[in-house]
Formats: C-alpha cells, sequence, structure tokens
C-alpha cells in the first residue's frame, strides 16, 4: 500500500501520509498551504497493492499515473466495464472523497 500526497498548487508534487484505510470516515483535510484535499484508492485491476492518495484541486489523471509509475497503456476507470476516465480530467473536481479507481490496461475493440 502506498500513501501520496499528489496535485499540489503548481502541480509539484509531494509526500504525505493519509489516514489509514481502516480508519472509520475518511474527512476532507488541509494541507499545509490551507488547500483542501480528498483522498482516494487505486486499486490495480490485476490484483496487487493498492494506493492511497491525498489529491489537491487541478489533479488530472496523467498526475495520478506518474506519480504511480502507471505506464501510458494504463487507464483508470471509475469501475467493472466503465468507459477509461480521459488523461487530462480533473480529479479533484469530478471524484468524491473516498473514491476508488481501477487502474487497467486499455483494451480497443473493434480496431482494425
Amino acid at each position: 500500500m502506498t500513501h501520496t500526497r499528489i496535485g499540489t498548487p503548481g502541480r509539484s508534487k509531494t509526500s504525505g501520509r493519509v489516514p489509514a484505510p481502516n480508519s472509520a470516515k475518511i474527512t476532507m483535510s488541509k494541507t499545509r498551504n490551507g488547500s483542501a484535499t480528498k483522498n482516494i484508492t487505486i486499486i490495480p485491476a490485476t490484483g496487487g497493492a493498492f494506493s492511497e492518495l491525498a489529491i489537491c484541486a487541478g489533479t488530472s489523471v496523467e498526475d495520478v499515473k506518474n506519480q504511480l509509475g502507471l505506464g501510458a497503456d494504463m487507464v483508470l476507470t471509475r469501475g467493472k466495464g466503465s468507459e477509461p476516465i480521459p488523461p487530462g480530467e480533473n480529479l479533484y473536481e469530478t471524484t468524491a472523497d473516498g473514491a476508488k479507481l481501477y487502474a487497467s490496461s486499455d483494451v480497443q475493440w473493434g480496431i482494425a
């Protein structure tokens, strides 16, 4: 399991701790500079260790993939059978605090 804080204003990335996964309630917190964060969990579709991240405003899918070292062939989805989240999407604005996202390889259907 990985604990990471990413997407701080100015797009810099810093390490930090987030609440343990067994905590009773994950709540929004504030970073040292006063900006709010949301906690999300990235779960590999193939199994293995999951990663807990604290994201700040402006964090994109690409920011998360870069922080976790995921390749260009990997996508994030909101669940089984759902469409990949676009690479430039602002996860802070479109993802609830405590959300689970899934990392899997990009599958293309019907491409000749």
